[in-house]
């Protein structure tokens, strides 16, 4: 209240119009509804649920960019967990190295095998009465037999339903693949890391051993194994024929010098676990408490973004459903006010020029709808402000060409509010974009030359900055 001698005076006419309007009941806020169409109203419902949605669309984000500087550092304000990738695939890779090589019997060396040595008896069958010719009929089936073996097999030859030999061979193949008589493969000497081998039988039986338990095949393994397999089962007339028999059996057609493996290496079932071996890793994490240092003082970088937007994630998802809805609702309430507030200040004091033109209303709402989309996406996208900068401005320079000045200033002022909110940003930001709506409305209000447009523009791009 102003104090004399300041008080203003008040003529008698000017109280006799007061009193009047009081008395009818004559005020500003009661003539609105006289101006306001249907389409207006429904226009205005529209807009102002369109910008609350707007408002919330997207999740809260986070207010840091790459290259911003933080004068102190940033801390955790929960507890949370981080996958850490390059931890995680230091783990796969070393458990995929190390993951066993597997190594498959050869069915069709060992069946060849016994039945080599198998029909040795069949043979004696054939010539029972001519040992020589049985010596020779062997050698064709690289079977190595003396003398006293020959006549060893002419007698159980003789014998009827013995089936002496065809045990003691059964015996001694059993023996032998169980001695792990592996290929030297050069994939499998590449998997050095590996500590474990897996003989893989015929029916899908494993047997699991130590890597360095494995006998590469050489001359020398391939004639210990086959003593150690064949001793104290075939008779002693036997034992040096069918040792001999062996080997030559196993020995490479192309290359004598060579032996055949046992077992050679599988590389589809090798690679196959090893993947499996990955996939059964679970990821590693970092685990960050209550006001763990997430980025020092000073730029922040690409790493300190990605764990403050870990960071941000975990405390949005940690706070009350009644919290995020409160805040949704608060929004949504705000934006109806401030798309109310100013269609009831059109409506009042500029109806004549705006509200009597259906079209000037949809595409001014639509202009503004517009602006505020691309201010809250550009913001979310990137975490900046420049783009709702230029958006604010846009709209301003678009409403002084279309409308007068005071519908600019309420507009303008409507649209800054609403981006503050979109943006997140405080009472300081809304500040930026009022002026930089100012420098526009008062540098465009009389344009004779577009010298002056790019003056105008310039100058609230500097007043930007600088804000």
């Amino acid at each position: 209240m102003r104090m004399w001698p300041f008080k203003p005076k008040i003529s008698s006419r000017r109280k006799e119009i007061r009193r009047t309007r009081v008395e009818r009941g004559d005020v500003w806020y009661r003539r609105i509804p006289g101006h306001l169409s249907p389409w207006t109203v429904a226009l205005t419902v529209l807009a102002a649920g369109t910008a609350a949605l707007i408002l919330n669309s997207g999740d809260e984000t986070l207010d840091f960019r790459v290259g911003q500087y933080v004068p102190r550092a940033v801390t955790s304000r929960v507890q949370f967990t981080v996958i850490d990738e390059k931890k995680t695939l230091e783990v796969k890779t070393r458990v995929a190295q190390t993951s066993p090589v597997f190594y498959q019997l050869d069915e069709t060396l060992v069946a060849d095998l016994e039945g080599r040595l198998m029909n040795a008896l069949a043979l004696a069958k054939a010539n029972v009465d001519d040992a020589q010719k049985l010596i020779l009929e062997a050698d064709k089936a690289k079977l190595q037999l003396d003398e006293p073996a020959a006549a060893e097999l002419l007698r159980l030859a003789a014998l009827p339903e013995d089936r002496s030999h065809e045990q003691r061979v059964q015996s001694v193949i059993k023996k032998l693949t169980q001695r792990p008589l592996v290929e030297d493969n050069p994939q499998a000497r590449q998997r050095g890391a590996a500590l474990e081998a897996v003989l893989v039988y015929p029916g899908g039986a494993q047997q699991r051993l130590a890597r360095n338990a494995l006998i590469p095949v050489t001359e020398d393994a391939v004639g210990t194994a086959v003593r150690e397999a064949t001793q104290s089962i075939f008779p002693e007339a036997m034992l040096g024929s069918m040792q001999q028999s062996i080997v030559r059996i196993l020995r490479e057609d192309a290359d004598p010098t060579q032996i055949k493996p046992l077992f050679r290496y599988d590389s589809k079932t090798t690679i196959e676990e090893a993947r499996a071996a990955e996939d059964r890793v679970e990821p590693q994490v970092n685990a960050f408490g209550k006001e763990d240092v997430l980025a020092p003082a000073g730029v922040l970088t690409q790493e300190s973004i990605d764990l403050l937007k870990d960071e941000h994630k975990a405390y949005v998802a940690s706070r009350p459903t009644s919290t995020r809805w409160g805040g949704i609702l608060g929004r949504s309430l705000l934006a109806v006010l401030i798309v109310f507030g100013v269609a009831a200040y059109i409506a009042h004091f500029q109806h004549r020029r705006i509200v009597a033109d259906p079209l000037r209303q949809t595409t001014t709402a639509l202009a503004l709808l517009l602006a505020l989309a691309v201010a809250r996406v550009a913001f979310m996208q990137t975490g900046s402000t420049t783009i709702a900068v230029g958006a604010q401005a846009l709209a301003a320079a678009l409403l002084v060409i279309v409308f007068s000045h005071g519908s600019v200033f309420a507009i303008s002022g409507a649209l800054a509010l609403l981006i503050t909110l979109g943006t997140q940003k405080g009472v300081g930001f809304s500040i930026t974009l009022l002026a930089v709506s100012g420098v526009l409305l008062f540098g465009l209000r009389d344009v004779r030359h577009r010298g002056r447009i790019v003056l105008v523009g310039a100058t609230a791009a500097i007043v930007a900055l600088m804000s």
